[in-house]
């Protein structure tokens, strides 16, 4: 279901962080999962972060115009295109632990699996 996505995000979020030896405070989604308010709460809460969801449903198809706006010139570097604002809403954590329980079971039986 929608859990195991969230569980694949938080396992890379984790290997990131270990990688960088930054832990990650803030997280943007983009896309047609990231509308699901199950999914944006329980990224927030599993990975005590914050979630920053693009109000704009095809985000994904933004960037890659952008993109295309780079490569033939419209736009001169990737800065400019940092200061293009779009609506945004942050997703607080709730502290629900049962999302954070339902992870550490997964995490134990992907080791099981192993």
């Amino acid at each position: 279901g929608l859990e195991s996505i969230i569980f694949r995000v938080a396992v890379v979020i984790k290997a990131m962080e270990k990688d960088t030896g930054h832990p990650l405070t803030s997280l943007q989604i983009h896309g047609g999962v990231s509308s699901s308010p199950f999914i944006s709460s329980s990224l927030a809460d599993l990975n005590t972060i914050e979630i920053i969801r693009c109000k704009m449903k095809e985000a994904s198809a933004i960037g890659a115009a952008f993109l295309a706006g780079l490569k033939s010139g419209i736009y001169s570097s990737i800065d400019e295109l940092n200061n293009i604002s779009y609506d945004k809403e942050v997703i607080p954590k709730n502290n629900d632990k049962t999302i954070i329980n339902s992870y550490e079971k997964w995490l134990t039986i992907i080791k099981e699996l192993k």
